[in-house]
């Protein structure tokens, strides 16, 4: 088991985390408050938290369907974070996409 912090809100209230296990990847939304954590799961099997956007409404996740790190990511998604909907925003059937961003 590992964890792994994706990404840090601008404002530094918020933090994505994410954990590998056998299952895969879970990405945990994790409030940064003055002398206390909170974390929620904010998507189970879904990928690497890599950004928020600035006004912290929603994330982007790099997408893996697979059980390995080792193997490529091969989407990026965009997932808000009250709803906790999620939608692809870049996919490619062989190449990896990795590194996005918001504004």
């Amino acid at each position: 088991h590992q964890s792994n912090v994706g990404a840090i809100s601008l404002d530094g209230s918020l933090a994505l985390q994410t954990d590998q296990s056998a299952k895969g990847l879970s990405t945990y939304l994790v409030r940064l408050e003055r002398g206390k954590q909170t974390r929620e799961l904010l998507c189970a099997d879904c990928g690497l938290g890599v950004a928020f956007s600035a006004d912290n409404r929603y994330a982007l996740l790099s997408d893996s369907n697979f059980k390995e790190s080792k193997q490529p990511r091969r989407s990026i998604q965009v997932i808000d974070l009250k709803t906790r909907q999620r939608q692809v925003l870049v996919t490619h059937p062989e190449l990896d996409a990795w590194g996005a961003g918001l504004m």
